[in-house]
């Protein structure tokens, strides 16, 4: 199965970047072979039902291609665990959330993945399911325990990174299932609304201002999200913020 026909639908130009991306993966496998999968030594002792021994790399390979009863017989073997690391801190679940694969994630989470384990550069599931615009798998992993308002080393929680990508549809269930909106980053004191209105994405706007974001919050250098939606030029979201009310003054002291 390919990345974006879980359903059988005409793919998108977000569906076919991320089956690229998930191809472009798999084509690389056989380079970090060694890094990759050294957590799964015994796998290579475990058959399946056809008699066919799995490797390490067949479990990981599965999670790309979406091989969901593959993952389930690499499962059974004796040292298996969902939660294993790969090179960088890699993550099943991570991967998977990555590439969108609703079969996959909650293949993985009943398999007591970890739903707030870290994957690369310290970045949770939900972080780049959000990133990914993957709204389908935010709603998975929030139902399994993640948590929303999980902030990266960088300052970000994945309502600001779904705002600053643009993916209404995952600021929109974020903000439905309860996702913070207020949390400012410690670096420069901005919200997901900031980032929505520095893109000039007026969907995200409406959504956050939706869920309760505050319209004239300021950052720690006083910049609300009328001032940098006006230093952007962005015309459409300084008018929607300013019919949400938005106070002209302050995004110009």
């Amino acid at each position: 199965m390919r990345v974006g026909r879980d359903n059988g639908r005409k793919l998108s130009r977000q569906d076919k970047a991320d089956e690229a991306e998930a191809e472009a993966l798999h084509a690389r496998l056989d380079s970090v072979t060694a890094d990759l999968f050294d957590t799964f030594p015994q796998l290579k002792e475990h058959t399946n039902s056809a008699g066919v021994i799995l490797t390490e790399k067949d479990f990981w390979n599965a999670v790309i291609r979406q091989d969901v009863a593959t993952i389930e017989a690499c499962s059974r073997a004796p040292i298996f665990n969902a939660n294993c690391e790969g090179a960088r801190g890699l993550t099943p679940l991570y991967l998977a959330s990555k590439i969108g694969s609703l079969s996959v994630v909650t293949c993985l989470i009943a398999l007591d993945a970890d739903a707030n384990k870290p994957g690369l550069f310290g970045c949770p599931p939900l972080a780049i399911a959000a990133e990914k615009g993957h709204d389908a798998v935010i709603g998975v992993l929030v139902e399994a325990g993640a948590d929303m308002n999980w902030v990266t080393s960088d300052g970000r929680t994945p309502l600001y990174i779904a705002a600053e990508s643009a993916h209404v549809r995952c600021v929109e269930v974020l903000g439905q299932l309860g996702a913070d909106v207020h949390i400012a980053r410690a670096s420069d004191g901005g919200t997901a609304l900031h980032a929505a209105a520095r893109g000039g994405h007026l969907s995200c706007i409406n959504a956050l201002q939706a869920s309760g974001a505050d319209v004239n919050t300021a950052g720690s250098d006083g910049e609300t999200p009328l001032s940098y939606a006006a230093e952007k030029g962005h015309v459409d979201s300084i008018n929607a913020l300013a019919s949400l009310g938005a106070d002209l003054n302050k995004a110009c002291d």
